[in-house]
C-alpha cells in the first residue's frame, strides 16, 4: 500500500472507519520494501530516519493531509517486541515528522499492552483479528492525531489504533507511514 516518491498516497480504508485517512511515502514494493524491512527488522536507525524524512517531505507537499492542531503519535510496540528490536521504527519516523511539521510528539497517548503475534505472514482478516483490542489510548479531548507507523499493508493496525484513540476522545485520526 502507499504511493511513490512524489508524495503520500491514500491507502484504501473501509467506509465509516475510525481512521480518517491513511497515506504512505513509499509503495511497499522494491526498493521501498527493502528500506522498510531494514528499518523494522534490521535495526537500522538511519533507515527509519530516512523513512521519516521521506514521509515528512510527502506531507509537506500535501499540507491538508494533517489536521490543524494535531499531535504525532507513533504506533507503539509491545515492550517485548521493543526489547527484541532495540527501537520502535514508528517512533523514529514520528520524531522526524513531528520536528519537520512543528507538531508535538505524544507517544504516551497510545499503549500496546497486548503482546500479539507478528502481522507478517497473516492475511487481511487474520491481521484484523490479531490486533483487535491490542491498543489502549489516553484521553484526548478532541485533539486530532497524526498516527505514524513503519508500514501500511492491510491497514488493520491503523484501524484498531485509530479506534482506540477515537474511543478515548481524539479528533480525526490520520495515519502516515514510511
Amino acid at each position: 500500500a502507499g504511493a511513490g516518491p512524489g508524495g503520500p498516497g491514500d491507502c484504501g480504508l473501509p467506509a465509516g472507519a475510525a481512521l480518517a485517512r491513511a497515506a504512505a511515502a513509499l509503495v511497499y514494493a522494491w526498493p521501498g520494501d527493502r528500506l522498510i524491512a531494514r528499518a523494522k527488522f534490521g535495526r537500522s536507525l538511519a533507515d527509519a530516519r530516512l523513512l521519516g524524512q521521506l514521509l515528512a517531505a510527502g506531507l509537506r507537499r500535501a499540507p491538508a493531509s494533517v489536521p490543524a492542531g494535531a499531535v504525532v503519535v507513533p504506533v507503539p510496540l509491545h515492550w517485548r517486541r521493543l526489547a527484541g528490536r532495540g527501537f520502535n521504527q514508528a517512533m523514529e519516523i514520528a520524531r522526524v515528522v513531528a520536528a519537520d511539521r512543528g507538531l508535538p510528539l505524544a507517544p504516551a497517548r497510545l499503549r500496546r499492552p497486548a503482546a500479539t503475534p507478528a502481522q507478517s505472514g497473516l492475511g487481511r482478516r487474520a491481521r484484523r483479528r490479531n490486533v483487535a483490542g491490542a491498543f489502549v489510548a489516553a484521553p484526548a479531548a478532541g485533539q486530532p492525531v497524526l498516527l505514524i507507523d513503519g508500514v501500511i499493508t492491510t491497514v488493520a493496525t491503523g484501524l484498531d489504533a485509530a479506534a482506540a484513540l477515537r474511543e478515548a476522545g481524539a479528533g480525526p485520526v490520520v495515519r502516515g507511514a514510511g
